[in-house]
């Protein structure tokens, strides 16, 4: 036993001894002994029900002759006697289990050497490896990088540690695996996946070897999440975050830097607690770049937070806000529209209405999501403008509170009555800050096409319609509308245009008034007896002829054919005969008319 002892350390001192240098003239000539790699030990572990302890190495590359053995030399004391476990033959064996080892009780300690079959070489022989516990590594920090986010801990100092497992620690003591990272001195894994700008990201480790996994560290560390937000009414820099998790709060301080170029960072402040408001003398278009530092001053690790990069638009006060229409569409709805100041910070917009120029209540508010048009629109549904005329107005609120008014506008209405074949029209003026009324144009809807019939001075806001009704296309109601014609001039944003207001419709029904001849002669100028109807367009028409007894002698409901003094082919004699006209108008009007007609021959 002694001898095999000595022969490891005497082993290993030949490949000094055997190093020759021979110098010839015209070069050097190194000679050195040959040595045979050993099987490097990766695993010892114990059975904890039988004791046996299984060993795992990793094969050696030497191929300088035929392969004899591998040789498993043991002991139960670091400093020997070592004496040989086994001999193994199989070239590719890579796990030997040391039977009846009692390894419950005994600590082994154990080296291997590989035998080949090469005259002049020397075997060396492994580490010597005993089993021990795989031990959680210690967490460092954790720190947002340009990279991503880098997790460090110490190496650990289980010598059988194959490398790491790295988890995202999510709460209650549970944990996800993220990845492993290979080697026992790799100590640190940069995460490229989680998104440090979205949330703080805890993680904690893990040691992996020998086939097995240490319990992972408890003592989970998390990311600063770094939020901010500038506020625009102050003309500060509003930042709060996340505190460090991992490290005694004890030893931990926060430093804030910015940056409006972000290459040159600046201390903002010093600070224990998680939130800062950063004073800075700022203008419109600046942009500035913020992070937090969180240090352990017991140690002087650094946890930098995400970054937060802002383009400072300050909060632009709202320059103007104008009407520029109110205009009555075809359902009597009122369009209202309006210039607003679209590079302002409007937070919202609010149109009201009246039915006066004072008393406003709003029937619309809308929370502004920029971009915003220059001109703003809404259609009143709520209302009728053939009943009244209304006022509008609108008002915006910008981001600070700041409130701005438009003026109102007025809609037109138009109203009118029929008389005597004759229509007149009346309606308001057309009321608008900026605007300056040209005329108001009239218009009489035929088909549902405007046609003009005549315009009136600004100041002048009636007018009148001679109609004639004798034309059977004619229904005797006659609808309008009127347009206010205006030129809109608003210095302050440089408008300058022509538009135009319109008014509801207004339908006014003349009434059909029927002419009947007191007597008629067949065959000559008027030889058939026709009512004359006007403003005649109807749903239904009859017209009867009797004799004095009441026997219906002609009817018909077609209003263009009339009585041509017979019934059943034969010429009535003179005399005097009855007749009833009924109309029913299109709007359900009924006009009668009844009498007595002389058939003169």
């Amino acid at each position: 036993m002694y001898q095999q002892f000595f022969m490891k350390f005497y082993n290993a001192g030949l490949l000094l001894l055997f190093t020759v240098v021979f110098c010839f003239i015209g070069g050097v000539k190194q000679l050195s002994a040959q040595t045979i790699m050993a099987p490097e030990i990766l695993c010892v572990s114990t059975d904890e029900n039988t004791g046996d302890v299984t060993i795992s190495w990793e094969l050696p590359t030497d191929n300088c002759g035929p392969f004899e053995a591998y040789v498993l030399y043991g002991a139960t004391n670091i400093n020997g006697p070592y004496l040989v476990i086994d001999t193994i033959f199989d070239p590719l064996q890579e796990e030997y289990v040391h039977l009846n080892a009692n390894a419950t009780i005994l600590t082994w300690f154990y080296y291997m050497e590989t035998l080949r079959d090469c005259p002049g070489f020397v075997s060396l022989q492994s580490d010597t490896i005993q089993e021990e516990e795989l031990i959680t590594p210690e967490i460092e920090y954790v720190t947002v990088t340009e990279d991503g986010i880098e997790f460090f801990w110490d190496v650990s100092p289980s010598t059988q540690t194959e490398g790491y497992i790295v988890y995202y620690y999510v709460g209650g003591g549970f944990a996800n695996i993220i990845d492993t990272v290979d080697g026992r001195f790799n100590n640190n894994f940069i995460d490229t996946t989680a998104d440090p700008n979205s949330g703080s990201v805890s993680y904690t480790v893990a040691t992996l070897g020998c086939n097995q996994t240490s319990l992972f560290n408890p003592s989970f560390h998390s990311t600063v999440y770094l939020e901010a937000g500038f506020q625009t009414c102050e003309t500060n820099v509003a930042l709060n975050w996340t505190p460090y998790e991992g490290w005694d709060s004890t030893f931990l301080e926060y430093r804030v830097l910015y940056s409006s170029d972000d290459i040159d960072y600046d201390v903002g402040g010093t600070l224990t607690n998680t939130e800062f408001a950063l004073p800075l003398s700022l203008v419109e278009g600046d942009s500035v770049c913020v992070f937090v530092e969180a240090e352990n001053t017991q140690n002087g690790f650094i946890s930098a937070s995400n970054k937060v990069c802002l383009n400072l638009d300050l909060v632009r006060p709202v320059a103007y806000q104008h009407m520029r229409n109110v205009t009555v569409n075809e359902n009597n709805e009122v369009l209202i529209e309006w210039y607003q100041d679209g590079q302002a910070d409007i937070n919202s917009i609010s149109v009201n209405r009246s039915d006066q120029s004072t008393g406003f209540s709003p029937i619309f508010t809308e929370t502004v999501v920029p971009p915003l048009d220059p001109i703003g629109t809404l259609t009143d549904t709520e209302v009728n403008a053939s009943q009244s005329s209304y006022y509008y107005t609108t008002t915006v609120q910008d981001d600070c509170d700041n409130t701005l008014n438009s003026g109102f506008a007025r809609t037109i209405r138009l109203q009118g009555e029929a008389a005597n074949s004759q229509n007149n029209l009346n309606w308001n003026a057309f009321e608008m800050e900026n605007a300056v009324i040209n005329q108001y144009v009239v218009y009489r809807l035929e088909n549902t096409l405007p046609v003009q019939i005549g315009t009136t001075a600004p100041g002048e806001r009636t007018f009148s319609e001679m109609v004639e009704g004798d034309d059977v296309t004619e229904s005797g109601a006659f609808c309008y509308v009127v347009k206010a014609e205006y030129t809109l001039d608003i210095a302050d944003i440089a408008v300058t245009e022509n538009l135009e207001s319109r008014s509801n419709i207004f339908c006014i029904d003349q009434e059909s008034i029927i002419y009947m001849p007191n007597a008629f002669v067949p065959g000559g100028t008027n030889n058939r007896l026709v009512p004359v109807i006007t403003f005649n367009r109807h749903q239904s028409y009859e017209f009867k002829v009797f004799d004095r007894w009441g026997k219906v002698l002609f009817q018909t409901n077609n209003i263009n054919v009339g009585w041509d003094g017979t019934a059943s082919g034969s010429d009535l004699p003179l005399g005097g005969y009855a007749y009833v006209v009924r109309l029913v108008k299109e709007n359900g009007d009924v006009y009668e008319k009844k009498g007595t007609v002389v058939l003169v021959r």
